[in-house]
């Protein structure tokens, strides 16, 4: 049995594009800011890095996370030093922005389900809204700051609703 000496390097490549032959020249176009370079990364991880985020989260916030680690990507690859392939990093970005906005996601309440108001006074009084000749709902004095409007309005000849 015969042995070898030479070690085998399997160069993988994260675009399926041809221009870039390797991961290296890739990483290389990405820090000169080649645009192509970066739109074919996108095109190849985008939708897998989404699904992998909707595992954790719910789809609009994985879409989210995604896009916001994509300009990470871009605001960092220049730091970027290929400890780890460029698609591990990436991933990474992704799962740590995913990290950060489930933590905001678990600290809020959703408006809709926070429960009954406890301040049952309406936000407006409900004698202004009702106007002496045009009934319910019509504004009785329109507000202060309406003002402006209403006196661009007589001077143009139109009519905004005032007394």
């Amino acid at each position: 049995m015969k042995e070898f000496d030479t070690e085998v390097v399997v160069e993988t490549r994260t675009v399926p594009d041809d221009r870039w032959k390797t991961e290296a020249d890739l990483i290389t176009a990405l820090k000169a800011g080649d645009a192509q370079a970066f739109s074919a990364l996108v095109e190849t991880l985008h939708a897998p890095l989404v699904r992998m985020a909707s595992v954790y989260v719910h789809a609009a916030m994985a879409e989210d996370a995604v896009q916001d680690a994509w300009l990470s990507v871009v605001r960092s690859i220049g730091k970027f030093e290929g400890r780890a392939s460029l698609r591990t990093w990436i991933v990474r970005v992704v799962l740590n922005r995913v990290r950060s906005l489930a933590r905001g996601q678990f600290n809020t309440v959703p408006y809709a389900t926070a429960g009954p108001e406890t301040d049952v006074r309406p936000s407006v009084d409900p004698d202004r809204m009702a106007h002496p000749e045009l009934g319910a709902h019509y504004w009785r004095d329109v507000p202060g700051r309406w003002d402006l409007y209403r006196a661009a309005a007589d001077v143009g000849g139109g009519s905004c609703g005032g007394t």
